[in-house]
């Protein structure tokens, strides 16, 4: 271009500025080196952008694998829970039973007491059972909370 060849010749100072700090020519084995250094340098960037855009289509290829199989909680057939059926009456799943224990816990700024009426209640397979909880604030204020 011709304004930095003008530039370069009317200021002592812009040789240096332009063609970087001075140092000794590099032999055709640094040029290679530096080169083929550069050259790695991209193939590395390009393989992490490779890696990021492969996580980042993941996403909704696992979305789209989920639908076509209806595993996890994108399919689009199952609205709310899934009926299980219970097992037949004469197969050895009909007799196992099943102990299902209750606990109760609050985090501590809640100012409530949360109780189960019953610890245990022993089931069979695909019997349905109802289980009672005992709950009461604590404070002089309404509180909501969700279960």
């Amino acid at each position: 271009c011709a304004c930095l060849s003008a530039l370069r010749g009317s200021r002592p100072w812009s040789r240096a500025f332009f063609s970087g700090p001075r140092s000794a020519p590099m032999t055709r084995g640094q040029r290679k080196q530096m080169e083929d250094s550069y050259r790695g340098a991209w193939w590395y960037g390009a393989i992490a952008m490779s890696i990021f855009a492969g996580v980042f289509a993941l996403v909704p290829l696992y979305k789209l694998y989920c639908q076509a199989t209806g595993q996890g909680q994108a399919s689009s057939t199952q609205i709310g829970h899934k009926d299980y059926a219970p097992p037949p009456k004469d197969s050895v799943d009909s007799k196992r039973l099943i102990t299902v224990d209750f606990a109760a816990t609050v985090h501590t700024s809640l100012p409530w007491e949360f109780v189960p009426q019953q610890r245990r209640v022993v089931v069979g397979l695909g019997e349905t059972a109802l289980a009672f909880y005992r709950a009461r604030n604590t404070s002089d204020r309404p509180i909501i909370g969700v279960s």
